[in-house]
């Protein structure tokens, strides 16, 4: 059976911290603006964001490698480039598991 999954935004969360924390809804937003916007300018310098309980972002530099064009089947030169990974905390993989 495939269970359809909801999908929440930063709208979502700034709701929800609102009704939790007694904020107005506009601090509330301006809060999840500045949690995303620290975490993403961190990443861009090539930190590590680690949320406690939560997981953790890194990003890495993936080399330089030949590939193949699927459609001419021509070599290509792949140039390098950073990406991004999550790895969960435990605490968050139990929960999605729903271990206590």
């Amino acid at each position: 059976m495939v269970v359809k999954a909801r999908k929440i935004t930063r709208k979502d969360l700034a709701l929800r911290l609102a009704e939790e924390q007694g904020m107005t809804k506009k601090a509330a937003s301006d809060a999840v603006d500045f949690i995303f916007s620290e975490a993403a300018s961190e990443l861009q310098k090539g930190s590590t964001v680690e949320i406690s309980g939560f997981g953790k972002f890194t990003v890495s530099l993936r080399k330089a490698r030949s590939g193949v064009n699927p459609l001419t089947k021509e070599p290509i030169r792949v140039k390098a480039r950073k990406v991004l990974s999550f790895r969960a905390a435990q605490k968050l993989k139990n929960q999605v598991a729903g271990i206590k």
